[in-house]
């Protein structure tokens, strides 16, 4: 997910939806995605990044 002010409204306004969507480790995927390992998570994870996409981020759960 785009690391943008209006994302993150709309995941502050509704945290519920995608705590139950990204039931994955975000770590795990910043991880996997950084590193290109393959070993990609079963779960779900939402991870930020910023607007080049260049920088990776996990989403922490509130």
């Amino acid at each position: 997910m785009r690391d943008t002010r209006r994302n993150r409204e709309i995941l502050g306004r509704y945290p519920q939806v995608f705590a139950s969507a990204f039931t994955g480790s975000s770590r795990d995927w910043v991880k996997a995605l950084a590193t290109r390992s393959g070993a990609v998570p079963h779960e779900l994870g939402l991870v930020w990044c910023d607007r080049s996409a260049t920088r990776l981020v996990a989403w922490r759960k509130t």
